[in-house]
């Protein structure tokens, strides 16, 4: 099983638009830029396994969610 980036990137834009976030909000509550954010979302960039637990604690999600294929 291969890490969709496509899939993993929707998961990701979904989670923030739940809590009513934008780019740079989120951004600034992870400590990154909004830029870098922003490809991480548009799925320009496969994330770090680091990545995905700091977004998965921030959106308290479970962070199979992020990288499972389903």
């Amino acid at each position: 099983m291969s890490f969709d980036v496509k899939l993993f990137s929707e998961k990701l834009r979904r989670s923030r638009e739940n809590l009513q976030l934008t780019i740079e909000e989120t951004a600034a509550e992870i400590g990154m830029s909004a830029n870098d954010y922003s490809n991480l979302e548009n799925g320009q960039v496969t994330p770090t396994g680091d990545i995905i637990l700091i977004l998965s604690d921030f959106f308290k999600i479970d962070y199979q969610y992020f990288i499972s294929n389903q």
